[in-house]
């Protein structure tokens, strides 16, 4: 989202980001201008943990995207609302939003949920999210032949845009020269903490080379509170503590001086349909 954000927003339109909670690791403020764009986590914290706190931030959180979007809404121009893949409830009261509102619903899908979810509940709710979601969306942009078969089978006469994978080249060029910040060589993989068979088998792929100079760094996004008990299980370990980096949250800087520095990029493909 954010960088389709600064995508538009070069391209002339005027774009406003919000969001529940702080997506984006170097900003302290609850709102303000990052690089341009306009930005405001809805809850009013950069993260909110217990039970109480969580329910509040949500609470919070949709009646201020009620009010930002009434305010939005009395400008008059051609307004777009850019919705990324959430629950199926969620989906509903977003489109309501937009109904209210006269807002264009276009839905950003960069990941097949259906095949990676665990749970009855989730099982539940993506069955419904990708048979019946693409009814209530104008648009749909995605980043695969797959997922765009997905959406054209579910809503055959829905406008879908299909882009590849993006990465912030204008301020980050791939032909920099920017000095490598990590100081040995390593292998990088990038995936999400739900993934763990493929994490799993890229750990234990690592530790079978018998002789390499070279680190691992495993760079993962979900949940913190998973991703944090990873951290920890690899720092207990005695054969990985020293070799293995756990990583999350890192700027989008920081993340392509990464893949520049990589020695390889390890992208584990296994027999199953999340692959």
């Amino acid at each position: 989202h954010y960088i389709v954000s600064k995508l538009l927003a070069k391209n002339g339109y005027h774009v406003r980001l919000f969001n529940k909670y702080n997506v984006i690791k170097d900003l302290d403020s609850p709102g303000g201008v990052h690089e341009g764009l306009e930005y405001e986590f809805l809850s009013g914290a950069k993260k909110r943990t217990g039970l109480g706190s969580k329910v509040i931030g949500m609470m919070l959180a949709n009646i201020r995207l009620v009010q930002r979007l009434r305010q939005i809404s009395q400008n008059g121009n051609v307004r777009y609302l850019l919705f990324s893949y959430s629950s199926y409830p969620m989906l509903l009261w977003i489109k309501g939003l937009s109904l209210m509102f006269g807002f264009k619903l276009i839905l950003n899908v960069w990941e097949y949920h259906q095949a990676v979810v665990r749970g009855i509940r989730k099982k539940i709710d993506t069955t419904l999210f990708y048979r019946h979601g693409y009814r209530w969306v104008d648009g749909v942009i995605v980043i695969s032949s797959f997922l765009n078969s997905i959406a054209s089978k579910a809503n055959p006469n829905i406008p879908i845009v299909q882009i590849p994978a993006l990465a912030d080249f204008d301020e980050h060029s791939i032909n920099a020269t920017n000095k490598n910040t990590q100081e040995k060589l390593y292998f990088l993989y990038c995936g999400g903490i739900d993934y763990k068979e493929a994490i799993d088998l890229v750990v234990t792929s690592f530790q079978l080379l018998t002789s390499t100079q070279h680190k691992l760094i495993l760079v993962v996004n979900g949940k913190e509170e998973k991703i944090s008990r990873f951290q920890q299980t690899i720092k207990k370990n005695q054969k990985t503590k020293a070799s293995i980096q756990v990583l999350y949250h890192l700027p989008y800087s920081e993340l392509l001086q990464l893949f520049r520095g990589a020695s390889a990029l390890l992208i584990p493909l296994m027999n199953k349909q999340s692959d």
